[in-house]
């Protein structure tokens, strides 16, 4: 049997609307293109490659093991770099390539 926290649900909605000229409008098209539940798993995916670490940087729930079964993976998902655990989080160095 289930215990009440994880019976828990979290829910965050978002609706964010924008001028047609304004500098997001071509993304906002973009993503448009996409069916609803498919625009969502785009959208999740982003938030993670660009805000999971901080995010758990701040969960004092996740312990060292969890956070860095998670940083594995989002190393091989998102990151061409090296992902360094140390005592006070995570720290990350990324490098970019420009192609033309």
């Amino acid at each position: 049997m289930k215990s009440s926290e994880e019976r828990e649900l979290i829910e965050l909605s978002f609706r964010y609307r924008i001028k047609p000229h304004s500098k997001d409008a071509p993304l906002f098209r973009y993503l448009k293109k996409f069916k609803p539940t498919e625009r969502k798993k785009m959208i999740l995916k982003a938030l993670r490659a660009v805000y999971l670490i901080d995010a758990l940087n701040e969960d004092d729930k996740l312990d060292l093991v969890d956070m860095e079964k998670v940083v594995e993976h989002l190393s091989e998902v998102f990151l061409d770099g090296d992902l360094e655990i140390n005592g006070q989080g995570i720290s990350v160095s990324m490098s970019v390539d420009i192609v033309d």
